[in-house]
């Protein structure tokens, strides 16, 4: 068996964190559903599956970057801007599923300010591990793009810095109001920017 090319790497794990994010849309509307009927029980097991397939996001990140830099720039990159594509500036704001789990997110914000204790563990197991993923995205991004280079949708604008932005903006979404000990929601909440663009796009 020959061994995947860089461009093959990319695409494959790209369409697993795609199906994850599917999971996560699943789960969390299902979540969404038993905490409005009080079936708490139910609220955990989907709560936790969430948190799981959010780690699986981004053990998908790491492994879509398992490549050199140097082919990230010769093969992996090109393959994202014209004119290998009709447009410029692509994005995870392309991403249907990405936005809906935006959505859904900020739909269920208030809910998670208000949660009984008796979904605190799995809640923060969750919070946690939305910081798993958000570390390996930058992990990824850092392995790519130098120090003070742009993304491939915003040029101007530092790539590490832009993550460390839609961290804080999807913390607030998650975490309200600092609710879990040890993550707090520190930054405004996401702008329509933000909100949009949190694929692996350097």
């Amino acid at each position: 068996m020959s061994t995947p090319s860089a461009i093959e790497l990319w695409k494959r794990f790209h369409w697993a964190f795609f199906v994850n994010t599917q999971g996560l849309l699943m789960a969390l509307s299902r979540f969404e559903r038993f905490v409005e009927t009080e079936d708490f029980e139910g609220a955990r097991r989907e709560m936790a599956a969430a948190a799981t397939l959010m780690r699986a996001s981004g053990a998908s990140m790491q492994l879509a970057g398992s490549f050199t830099r140097q082919e990230y720039k010769d093969q992996v990159r090109p393959s994202m801007m014209p004119p290998e594509l009709e447009v410029a500036g692509f994005s995870g704001l392309m991403s249907w599923d990405h936005a809906s789990l935006i959505e859904l997110w900020r739909r269920l914000s208030p809910i998670f300010a208000s949660l009984p204790d008796v979904l605190k563990h799995e809640y923060e197991d969750f919070v946690a591990a939305y910081g798993t993923l958000a570390d390996s995205h930058s992990a990824v991004c850092s392995r790519f793009v130098a120090k003070g280079e742009g993304s491939i949708r915003y040029e101007g604008d530092e790539a590490i810095e832009s993550l460390s932005r839609f961290r804080k903006g999807r913390e607030a979404m998650i975490a309200p109001q600092g609710r879990v000990s040890g993550c707090p929601a520190h930054g405004a909440p996401a702008t329509h920017r933000d909100e949009a663009d949190d694929d692996i796009e350097s």
